[in-house]
């Protein structure tokens, strides 16, 4: 699988009318956010989760489009909450992000397939 994607979407809505509606909004936004002119569509980096949401009189939607596996998110997750931030995107040439502790310059790889974190070793 070349840049696995998936969705978790759920709506509400008082009939199916409306449910409908709500669906293509929420189709529309999220083809917006992924390929569009939202900063979104080329900021995003492989294991973020792209995130939209709508409540008004018709009910309400929210989406989260993942940018990788499951696993990946969690683990880029895990590299945010550790203080990590994002050094250097992935070229084509290597098949993980380097990710810098601000404070201890501590560097790590994260992975894509197999999804895992390494240390980064500066050559």
């Amino acid at each position: 699988m070349d840049k696995p994607r998936s969705l978790n979407l759920s709506i509400r809505s008082g009939s199916s009318e409306q449910l409908r509606k709500l669906l293509e909004l929420a189709l529309y936004e999220l083809d917006r956010a992924v390929h569009g002119n939202s900063s979104l569509a080329w900021a995003a980096a492989e294991g973020e989760v792209i995130s939209g949401a709508v409540e008004g009189t018709m009910g309400s939607y929210r989406f989260d489009y993942l940018l990788g596996t499951p696993e990946l998110v969690e683990c880029r997750k895990q590299l945010l909450d550790d203080g990590f931030k994002l050094a250097t995107v992935r070229d084509l040439s290597f098949d993980y992000d380097l990710y810098e502790h601000p404070e201890s310059k501590q560097k790590k790889r994260l992975y894509f397939d197999p999804v895992e974190i390494k240390d980064h070793e500066d050559q």
